[in-house]
């Protein structure tokens, strides 16, 4: 027996073991296939077969942006479904500027593997791209005046937020130079004199010499009788 015939067999033998994803197929249209940059576009998918005991879901992009997000297909009653969908979409802000886009329409199978379609949608009443726009309004910027208007007046004041937290306590600082002396305080007033004392009588000076005498016999007698004494 040949080769090619020994490994034909093993392949026949092998090919039920290898694990076989059901193929999807679709049909699609999108209408308008060109317009503004706000015009609605209908996308329509069909799954070949309409009508399958499997689930399906539909994914849209424009320019990579999501615009249909794993949308489901028609459960039917009878337990199988309908892969049918009927998406309208509009040119996402920012990427709907003058010029050719990319519409991509991805099916997903209820094993995980996607069926890839795509669609050219061209805007052609629009703003230029955003980098080309730039360019002109660089080498004309009288444009630019032109399709802006005057500033308009400033909003209101919005209200103070909260105090914030206190911060730490600085550094205490040098010491100033002592200040200059004030002037003196004004003199208060003198105190009232207090009224005279009686002044003294004199004593008549034959009283005075007398009492001189009487001290000086007294002194006398004293010193005699200490004298006798001895």
């Amino acid at each position: 027996m040949k080769y090619g015939t020994i490994l034909l067999l093993v392949l026949v033998l092998l090919l039920p073991l290898v694990p076989v994803g059901a193929a999807i197929d679709v049909t699609y249209s999108v209408m308008p296939g060109l317009g503004s940059s706000t015009q609605d576009i209908l996308v329509m998918v069909r799954g070949v077969p309409l009508v399958s005991e499997d689930a399906m879901w539909l994914h849209v992009f424009w320019d990579d942006v999501p615009l249909v997000k794993r949308q489901a297909d028609i459960t039917l009653k009878s337990g199988g479904h309908e892969h049918r969908w009927d998406v309208t979409i509009k040119p996402p802000a920012g990427y709907n500027y003058l010029g050719k886009h990319d519409i991509d329409i991805w099916v997903e199978g209820a094993d995980g593997t996607f069926k890839r379609l795509y669609w050219q949608y061209t805007i052609n009443d629009g703003l230029p791209p955003v980098a080309l726009w730039q360019q002109y309004i660089a080498l004309h910027p009288e444009i630019l005046a032109m399709i802006t208007g005057p500033a308009g007046p400033p909003g209101p004041q919005g209200s103070p937020g909260p105090a914030g937290a206190r911060g730490p306590q600085g550094e205490q600082g040098q010491r100033g130079a002592q200040g200059a002396q004030g002037p003196a305080g004004a003199v208060g007033p003198q105190g009232l004199q207090g009224e005279p004392g009686d002044s003294a009588e004199a004593l008549p000076l034959v009283a005075v010499s007398s009492l001189v005498t009487s001290i000086a016999t007294a002194a006398a007698t004293i010193w005699l009788m200490k004298r006798r004494a001895e």
